[in-house]
């Protein structure tokens, strides 16, 4: 753990959809059989990234990754 904390390798996963986008498209209406045709997921990843607290969904925007990269704890991932 300490090593890749060193070399800067420790975030886990990468996001496979963006949550933030997904939240945008149902705030503009769209119903998430739409969204998820329109993203290309399956519908439940859909309701999976809508039924996260908007707050979680915010931190894995680049914003925070970068915060959180200059930090260089895994402890919050």
């Amino acid at each position: 753990m300490a090593k890749a904390n060193a070399e800067d390798r420790c975030r886990g996963r990468r996001e496979a959809v963006d949550k933030l986008a997904i939240r945008k498209l149902r705030a503009e209406g769209l119903r998430p059989t739409d969204i998820a045709s329109r993203v290309g997921v399956a519908r439940s990843t859909v309701y999976e990234a809508l039924k996260v607290p908007a707050f979680q969904a915010d931190t894995a925007s680049p914003a925070f990754l970068s915060v959180a990269a200059q930090t260089k704890h895994c402890s919050m991932f």
